[in-house]
């Protein structure tokens, strides 16, 4: 069986674009129901999403992660068939750190070109 080559991308402020509730501290006094809201009517970055479906062209596996809690699994899926984003695994719950350092990252805007 071939080895694909496997690409991690984060969903939101990268595919999705960004909510500033959503990294405002009120945000954990929202409901679920409001949090769900203003999931579903998130944008999309066209220049990502089809970055992500020539990567599946050529047969690469596609992670999405994210630091959404597993309770809004479902409305996240459903934005994603409904952006038609490609991808193979979708992984919750990453942990939130302020700066995130590795030695394999790219920035969103070298990715898109």
């Amino acid at each position: 069986m071939e080895n694909k080559k496997r690409l991690g991308m984060d969903l939101d402020g990268t595919i999705a674009k960004d909510n500033p509730v959503l990294r405002d501290v009120t945000y954990f006094y929202l409901s679920d129901d409001a949090i769900i809201d203003i999931y579903a009517e998130l944008g999309v970055d066209t220049k990502i999403t089809a970055k992500l479906r020539q990567y599946r062209k050529d047969n690469w596996m596609i992670y999405i992660y994210t630091a959404r809690d597993e309770r809004f699994r479902e409305v996240t899926k459903k934005w994603l068939k409904t952006h038609r984003v490609p991808y193979d695994v979708l992984l919750m719950n990453k942990p939130y750190f302020t700066k995130y350092v590795g030695d394999e990252v790219e920035e969103i805007e070298n990715f898109k070109k």
